[in-house]
């Protein structure tokens, strides 16, 4: 499944789609978003060694008010409804 997918990254001050291009290519996932909303949150950090990609998404989108779904093998990213 993708959700138990383990990933590695480590990267520094950069955009989230950066980072999401980096988890899909890792996890043969495919992610669903709104660019430009991805890009009013700035950049950010993010240090993952062997970690399953639904810790990752967790620890890395609830700090914007951000969420995730699967959808088989795609992931829609989307803001958290208040």
């Amino acid at each position: 499944l993708a959700q138990d997918v383990k990933v590695t990254v480590d990267l520094k001050d950069v955009f989230l789609t950066t980072i999401l291009e980096e988890l899909g290519k890792q996890s043969k996932c495919d992610f669903f978003y709104n660019y430009a909303l991805l890009k009013t949150k700035g950049v950010v950090s993010v240090k993952a060694q062997n970690e399953k990609l639904t810790q990752v998404l967790e620890r890395l989108l609830s700090g914007f008010g951000l969420t995730y779904s699967f959808d088989g093998n795609v992931i829609v990213v989307k803001e958290k409804e208040t």
